[in-house]
Order: C-alpha cells, then sequence, then structure tokens
C-alpha cells in the first residue's frame, strides 16, 4: 500500500479511535493535576475493529491538559523489511500533520544514534526524543531538496538529526536517518540553522510560560 492508500484507510478508523482518544484523555487531565514535573509522557496503545494497531503518545507541558499538549497518533504496518511508522501529530488541538517513516529510518536511527532498542521500544524512543520538527509545511524544520550519497532527498530536522525523503502531497515520506555531524559541505550551515530551530523550540515546549498559548507544534 502506498502512504495515501495507509492514509486512507486508516482514515475510516478515525471515529472509533476518537471516542476512545476522548475517554482517555480525561484519565490523562486528571492525571496532569497531579503531577509534579512536566513534560509528562504517556504511551497507550489501541487496537481498532479493523485490526489496525497505534501507539498513542501524549505529551503534556503543564497541568492546565488543554493549554498544554500535543499527541502523536502512529499506526504500525509490519511489512517483510520491518516495521513502517504512519504518524500523525496533534498540536495543541488545532492543527495536523502527516508523515510516514520507512523501516530502513529505524534501522538507521538505531545505529547512528546509537539507541539499543528494536522494535516497539525503538520506535517509542525515536518519537519521546524527536517530538518537534514534524510540522512538515514549517520551513524552520523542512529544507528545500538536497544529495546525499548521489540522491535527491527532502529534509526534515529533528532533535538528533535529519530525516530525508520526499514529500508526497501532504504527506513527508521519511526513506533514512542521519545525524548532524554526518552532514557535507553545505548542508552543515544549513542543517545547523534548522537544529537550533528545533532546540529552541525544545527548550520552548519544556519551559512552563505563558507562550504555550503561540507554539505550532501531532491522529
Amino acid at each position: 500500500m502506498t502512504p495515501e492508500e495507509v492514509y486512507r484507510e486508516l482514515e475510516r478508523d478515525r471515529d472509533n479511535l476518537s471516542r476512545w482518544w476522548l475517554h482517555r484523555r480525561k484519565e490523562i487531565a486528571r492525571r496532569a493535576l497531579k503531577n509534579t514535573k512536566f513534560p509528562m509522557q504517556t504511551w497507550l496503545d489501541y487496537i481498532s475493529p479493523r485490526k489496525n494497531r497505534y501507539l498513542i503518545l501524549s505529551i503534556v507541558t503543564k497541568r492546565q491538559y488543554d493549554k498544554g499538549n500535543a499527541s502523536a497518533f502512529c499506526a504500525i504496518q509490519r511489512t517483510e523489511y520491518g516495521m513502517a511508522v504512519f504518524a500523525s501529530w496533534l498540536n495543541w488541538q488545532r492543527f495536523m500533520t502527516q508523515s510516514a517513516y520507512l523501516p530502513h529510518v529505524f534501522l538507521r536511527y538505531s545505529q547512528r544514534a546509537k539507541v539499543m532498542k528494536t522494535g516497539i521500544e525503538l520506535i517509542k524512543h525515536f518519537f519521546e526524543h524527536n517530538h518537534t520538527g514534524e510540522q512538515s509545511t514549517d520551513q524552520r524544520f523542512v529544507g528545500r531538496s538536497v544529495r546525499y550519497n548521489g540522491k535527491k532527498y527532502i529534509s526534515m530536522s529533528v532533535a538528533e538529526g535529519v530525516l530525508l525523503g520526499e514529500q508526497l502531497g501532504s504527506i513527508f515520506v521519511a526513506h533514512t536517518f542521519i545525524t548532524y555531524d554526518m552532514a557535507t559541505g553545505k548542508q552543515r550551515e544549513e542543517f545547523e540553522k534548522k537544529k537550533q530551530k528545533v532546540q529552541t523550540t525544545e527548550e520552548l515546549i519544556n519551559t512552563l510560560n505563558k507562550s504555550y498559548k503561540n507554539i505550532i507544534h501531532n491522529p
């Protein structure tokens, strides 16, 4: 299935997922009121009536749940090459973006970021540490076409490195992952600027202050 076909399939799950998620959000909001350490990250697992599996990452940055949270809905697809992920980010309940991650991304991420995990635990680790930069229409994070090892890619900067892939309509499809120090030539300057903006956004997200209302940040 192409990424577009997968997202159309997942769209059929949306009503069931939304009802389930609404119930779980209330539980997370109650936990946030009692919590003393932020950001508070929670992973939830959901299998739809259509037998599609989702991992949901909830990031709460302040006790006022409705004013400081982002959510990643990651649909897992098992392939002969490993697990592919189709993620949507709901950002403070008002903006949604979609990205697809081929199995090769997680293989290279594990090797190049030296993360000694596999399978679902590796996927969780990636999204826990790279939940900014997913805004596929935000030029702070997504670069113009770049060449790497003789191939032409669209780049997307995240906290720990750069995703290289292609833009298919509104979906960014990540093919591989490189660390910032693997960039060459002019890429170093371009990626370094994007890295700094990603880090600045991370600092804003992890700081409890009134600016959260102005931050744009995952189904």
